[in-house]
């Protein structure tokens, strides 16, 4: 229709409608651009605020799972401590033997550091974590990544470093058919352990080892918490982490 008016006028020479239809066709090839343009920063600006709430939403998760290893540690390290005491002393009346083996026991407490976070891997992948948020949430997302790297490499050290004092002659691995999970427990003799310095020196280094790696797991859960704040600030939404089951 245009090119059917613009041939007309040149034949014509009517220089005004052919500069008209020139206006005409410009102004809507740039009206048609600037609604391209319009529609493409609101299809970004909704992948943007979807990744800010599969991060929020992993955040949370993070978080849960950080307090759930934290408490595992405080409840070890009590335990381990209740250990010590009774073997140091030697009094074992009215010990509950359970309880103290799972403090030596969880000498070996060193697992690979494994919070959620495919929401982020995602937020990399796609080049998004430039445009994300803002310098805030970035910096405590660089801030808690750098924590779990530093707490990935404590324990690795100290798997090589710590004395597994619960791998003793003292302790005693036996066929347990109520543990569902791996269907063995471990026995200790404590009366044979405290008449041994060695073991109580083993044990005393072990958990000095566990105690730091315990203050490195709770370092990660605090940027983990910062993280999980920086979302719920930019998603208007609150910090809600989900119930978890504490370790029996």
């Amino acid at each position: 229709m245009i090119l059917n008016r613009l041939t007309q006028a040149f034949r014509d020479q009517n220089w005004f409608a052919v500069a008209v239809e020139f206006v005409i066709v410009i102004a809507g090839v740039v009206i048609g651009f600037q609604f391209t343009q319009i529609a493409a920063e609101r299809s970004d600006q909704a992948e943007r605020e979807a990744a800010l709430y599969r991060l929020h939403e992993e955040a949370e998760q993070a978080v849960a799972h950080f307090e759930r290893m934290v408490e595992l540690y405080d409840r070890s390290n009590d335990a381990r401590f209740d250990a010590l005491t009774r073997l140091s002393s030697g009094d074992f009346e009215g010990v509950e033997t359970g309880w103290l083996t799972f403090g030596i026991q969880t000498t070996s407490l060193l697992p690979q550091v494994a919070p959620p976070r495919s929401a982020y891997d995602e937020v990399l992948a796609t080049g998004l974590y430039a445009e994300l948020g803002d310098i805030r949430l970035r910096q405590a997302l660089s801030a808690y990544y750098r924590q779990i790297d530093f707490l990935e490499g404590q324990i690795e050290y100290h798997r090589d470093q710590v004395m597994r004092a619960w791998r003793s002659e003292h302790v005693t691995m036996v066929f347990d058919p109520d543990n569902e999970s791996r269907n063995r427990s471990f026995e200790v003799d404590f009366e044979a352990a405290a008449q041994d310095p060695a073991f109580i020196e083993e044990l005393t280094a072990a958990n000095n080892s566990i105690r730091a790696v315990t203050n490195w797991w709770r370092s990660t859960l605090e940027e983990a918490q910062t993280v999980c704040d920086e979302l719920a600030r930019l998603t208007r939404q609150p910090c809600d982490p989900p119930d978890w089951e504490p370790y029996s």
